[in-house]
């Protein structure tokens, strides 16, 4: 029987930054999910942002397809790590390309880490699916999720004073950016 694929959660920076708990099914392929500070339960992300930084991990091998890299991805909230090697074939050669910085929006599973000396789970994305955008495409990929994201919240019974304040930074930071964009794209389009 074939198994129903998760769906992808617009999620921020700051949210992913902020996995409270991992859960998973008995099944060996039964997905792993991060449940995050505004109570939500992702297995995949679709993010979107400033593609900062691309740093290949195994230099000897940077031209081979097993290589590893690291790439940062900005948003108005914070920074999400993309993993990409070669278990992810078709994202490869565009982050091995890659000049940053441009605005990617991608596609991907969360994947975490939890050292045992302190407890605090990591989170990164393992990128399924990758592709360049434009600015204009960016801000409206903002507004809309923050419109998501807002809705979202609104569900929430009794927000936790953590959740408050993790909730009103992130939709400041990220009006206070989508104003400073459509401006520019004003701007722009006036010359």
């Amino acid at each position: 029987m074939p198994r129903k694929r998760e769906p992808a959660i617009r999620t921020f920076a700051n949210e992913l930054n902020r996995v409270m708990e991992i859960t998973k099914g008995d099944d060996q392929y039964d997905p792993t999910f991060a449940h995050t500070i505004l109570e939500r339960k992702v297995s995949r992300v679709l993010i979107a942002g400033v593609a900062i930084s691309v740093e290949c991990n195994d230099m000897e091998k940077k031209e081979a397809d097993r290589s590893r890299y690291t790439l940062i991805v900005q948003d108005p909230t914070g920074k999400t790590y993309v993993r990409v090697d070669e278990y992810t074939p078709a994202c490869l050669p565009f982050v091995r390309h890659l000049e940053t910085p441009c605005y990617v929006k991608l596609v991907g599973k969360v994947r975490t880490f939890q050292p045992e000396e302190n407890g605090r789970i990591f989170a990164s994305v393992k990128p399924e699916h990758m592709i360049k955008v434009e600015q204009a495409d960016y801000v409206a990929w903002l507004n809309e999720s923050i419109k998501l994201a807002e809705n979202h919240y609104k569900g929430l019974d009794s927000p936790l004073p953590e959740q408050v304040s993790v909730f009103e930074k992130a939709m400041a930071d990220m009006r206070g950016f989508c104003d400073t964009a459509t401006q520019e794209a004003k701007q722009c389009l006036s010359v």
